[in-house]
């Protein structure tokens, strides 16, 4: 089993002491769900331009950037809330691709009532599928 941690435990950190502090406390990996007081990672400098030197700052360390957290949501009713969600997603999957790292997480938000998985993905009004336990 790895352990790890979500940057959101040490807001006040830098990157630099994120990943020191978790190589020396003994931690496998860590999410990045905010730098320096920033949630919204794709407008952090230190990983947007220059990624190559995040990835070798972790495996430096032996430490995996597990993850990104992303505060946006997919279950909107009005279609310009979707569309804005769906391109913060997209900016966090990026800048994941860019740093090597293999997971984007979103918040669920509040899916309306009876609302399947897809719909919920898609931000259609499908209604839930008994048949298909969601």
């Amino acid at each position: 089993m790895k352990i790890g941690f979500s940057s959101l435990v040490c807001p006040g950190w830098d990157l630099e002491t994120i990943i020191t502090q978790a190589s020396a406390l003994g931690f496998d990996g860590v999410e990045l769900r905010g730098l320096r007081g920033e949630l919204n990672l794709p407008m952090v400098p230190d990983l947007s331009r220059h990624p190559d030197r995040v990835r070798t700052m972790f495996e430096e360390q032996n430490v995996e950037l597990v993850g990104l957290g992303c505060s946006a949501t997919l279950t909107a009713k009005k279609p310009r809330a979707v569309a804005a969600s769906k391109a913060t997603i997209t900016e966090f999957v990026e800048l994941a691709a860019r740093l090597g790292c293999p997971h984007v997480r979103i918040s669920s938000g509040m899916p309306r009532a009876a609302m399947s998985r897809s719909a919920a993905f898609h931000g259609s009004s499908k209604r839930f599928d008994r048949s298909r336990g969601y």
